[in-house]
C-alpha cells in the first residue's frame, strides 16, 4: 500500500516567497518590466515547488521504495528503501525550520522536509522492518 506525505510549510520559506514577490512589485512599480516579470517566473516557481513536492513509499517489482517529488518541473528521484542507511532530523535557521536528513547508498544524502516527520520516521522503519523479516 502506498503511503505519501507532503512537504512542509516552513516560516523562511513563506519569508522567501513573499521577499520574492514585494521585490517583484516594487521591479514593476519602479517600471523595470523585463527584471519584475522574471521575479515574478521565480515566485511561481518557489511556490509551486511548495505545493506539489510529496514524499511516496510504494512499491514496484524489485520492492519498496521511496520517491520523491518535487513538483511539476523537476524530476522524481527513486530510492530503495533498503539502500537508506539512516534518516535523522536537523534543525536550521535558529529552530524555526526542520528538515530530515537521508543517508543513502554510496555516501549520498538527501534533505526532505514532510509535514509530519515523525510519521516519516515511524513509516520507513516499518517498511525496513519488513525488509528484514
Amino acid at each position: 500500500m502506498d503511503r505519501s506525505f507532503h512537504r512542509s510549510l516552513t516560516i523562511p520559506t513563506i519569508c522567501g516567497i513573499l521577499l520574492f514577490a514585494l521585490l517583484a512589485l516594487w521591479m514593476l512599480w519602479i517600471k523595470s518590466a523585463l527584471i519584475g516579470m522574471l521575479l515574478m517566473l521565480t515566485v511561481v516557481s518557489m511556490t509551486e515547488r511548495v505545493i506539489n513536492t510529496r514524499y511516496t513509499f510504494t512499491e514496484d517489482e524489485d520492492g519498496p521504495l521511496l520517491v520523491i517529488n518535487n513538483g511539476r518541473f523537476a524530476r522524481e528521484k527513486k530510492i530503495r528503501i533498503n539502500e537508506i542507511i539512516d534518516c535523522r532530523p536537523m534543525k536550521v535557521s535558529f529552530g524555526l525550520s526542520s528538515f530530515l536528513l537521508i543517508d543513502y547508498g554510496m555516501n549520498q544524502t538527501i534533505g526532505i522536509q514532510p509535514r509530519e516527520a515523525d510519521s516519516f520516521i515511524n513509516e520507513l522503519k516499518k517498511r525496513q522492518d519488513n525488509i528484514i523479516s
